[in-house]
């Protein structure tokens, strides 16, 4: 059974590989991620130490048609210590159909169902939020692809609409530049067979529930994250990943319902993070 969904993933990903817009896929992922305030970009008030941890799968089904539907459950957990502690869960399951429209153009539709919630993750009514997202793709060629589309979500502030700019370039051999802005950016160079090294942009816009007895009604986080990082391949598919940056534009607030969140003046931080990840390359 194993054996066959690999097949399947491989396959899935040789075609489709859009919404992530990256020559590889991480069948099973385990990341925990440290940032300690620094005043290198920020001289804020108060300094706030966050740890996260994240834990998520893929799980791909191909049709006879060409289309296929993946799957995508995750859990991740924010510990967020300063004058006070604050705990994060979200658990979420994106649900996303792929369609080819011609030798040249696919698209992707992803439906994006989650539970943001403090402390502790209850499926209760106000902790739940639904978003999506449409991802169109142009490829030029079997070495380079461009992409465009348009993300949404009921973040408890209200509606969030983002704009999507993607490419997919293999510039040699080695060499491969990738991402969904304003969501990620890779830059991956590999150095040998077994080490790869590059550069990683990451940008985080979210809201939690707080307790509903509680005032205010939800929390948010708002950073973009500047990494170097190393892979290390134990195997050929069994990845360590390592990670060093520093976190840019940190805004951290609270509010009301569909109201925008009053900022806290929170210090950016230093990044450390670590990963253990089941990876197939799709495009090597």
């Amino acid at each position: 059974m194993i054996k066959k969904l690999l097949v399947v993933a491989f396959f899935f990903f040789c075609i489709f590989n859009n919404l992530s817009a990256q020559p590889y896929v991480d069948l099973l992922s385990l990341q925990g991620l440290q940032s300690i305030s620094n005043n290198i970009i920020s001289d804020n008030t108060y300094d706030v130490d966050v740890k996260w941890r994240s834990a998520q799968a893929t799980m791909p089904f191909q049709f006879t048609d060409s289309s296929a539907f993946i799957l995508s459950p995750g859990f991740d957990r924010w510990n967020l210590s300063s004058g006070l502690n604050i705990k994060l869960s979200t658990a979420y399951l994106p649900l996303t159909y792929f369609k080819p429209l011609s030798p040249h153009s696919r698209i992707a539709v992803v439906f994006i169902p989650r539970v943001n919630n403090s402390d502790d993750l209850r499926f209760v009514k106000q902790s739940w939020q639904y978003g999506g997202a449409v991802v169109y793709t142009w490829r030029k060629n079997s070495t380079f692809a461009l992409k465009a589309g348009l993300y949404y979500n009921k973040e408890f502030f209200g509606d969030y609409f983002l704009p999507l700019l993607g490419i997919d370039w293999k510039v040699n051999s080695k060499l491969y530049i990738f991402g969904i802005i304003p969501n990620n950016f890779f830059i991956d160079y590999e150095l040998h067979k077994y080490v790869h090294f590059g550069f990683a942009y990451k940008g985080i816009t979210t809201s939690f529930r707080l307790p509903v007895a509680s005032a205010p009604d939800y929390f948010s986080i708002e950073e973009g994250q500047l990494k170097l990082f190393l892979d290390f391949y134990l195997t050929k598919k069994i990845v360590i990943n390592l990670e060093a940056g520093q976190t840019v534009a940190r805004n951290y607030g609270t509010g009301m319902l569909n109201e925008d969140p009053k900022k806290i003046d929170f210090n950016d931080g230093s990044i450390l993070k670590a990963g253990l990840n089941y990876r197939l390359w799709v495009n090597k």
